[in-house]
């Protein structure tokens, strides 16, 4: 996901780069606005996804050594005596990091925070939060600030599907607007009369790409 984000990055900032371009009299169904909003969402999950890879990195690392940890008392317990093997592995535990894994992992993971499931009157009103017109990434790093000090927080700005459904919702206005806009550029000639003075039942109309200049091509007459 992370590299797509880098990716989607890239491109939100051309979009602003032509949106700063154009002057406010063309209309080319977008603005900076709209564009730097969009890169505010993008900066928040590339936030939330390098969150939740170090927590993973983490846990498995923890994990580890908890298994390590619980496979060595139960060979213990299945051992009728200490033997030097099992001494020698008790002193290669480290006990600290299978007590935090026991601590913060085993019962509820911190993944949960961007995962689990989010309550809709939390969802609701981080959504209305979101459209103030605030910086996003500010108000969730402050929230994340929040969380790790154990003080109550949003619930659903830090989900990683929170983000992804409202991305997805700016992203369709905006390639709304920029559809809208092209449909309103096209622009239809006048139209042409063919009058031969009399009623035209077959005709046969073709355009042809030519280099240079125009040349007349003979056609077979139009039977009436």
């Amino acid at each position: 996901m992370i590299p797509a984000l880098e990716r989607a990055a890239i491109i939100l900032s051309r979009l602003l780069g032509l949106a700063r371009f154009h002057s406010t009299k063309d209309s080319i169904g977008f603005n900076a606005a709209q564009i730097t909003k969009l890169m505010d969402i993008v900066s928040c999950l590339t936030l939330v996804s390098h969150k939740i890879l170090l927590l993973t990195m983490e846990e498995l690392e923890l994990f580890s050594t908890f298994s390590s940890w619980l496979r060595f008392e139960i060979d213990k317990l299945a051992s009728s005596s200490v033997s030097e093997d099992i001494s020698e592995k008790e002193a290669t535990l480290d006990n600290s990091r299978v007590l935090t894994y026991i601590q913060q992992y085993l019962t509820t993971s911190p993944l949960a925070l961007y995962l689990d499931e989010v309550a809709q009157d939390d969802y609701t009103n981080d959504w209305q939060h979101a459209e103030d017109g605030l910086s996003l990434l500010d108000m969730l790093d402050k929230q994340l600030q929040r969380h790790e000090s154990g003080q109550p927080c949003m619930r659903a700005l830090p989900h990683l599907e929170f983000l992804v459904n409202y991305l997805t919702s700016r992203s369709n206005a905006v390639f709304s607007s920029i559809a809208e806009s092209q449909k309103r550029s096209v622009r239809m000639g006048r139209e042409t009369k063919l009058d031969i003075g009399s009623s035209i039942s077959k005709y046969d109309v073709r355009m042809c790409a030519k280099q240079g200049p125009v040349s007349r091509v003979p056609r077979s007459p139009v039977r009436s």
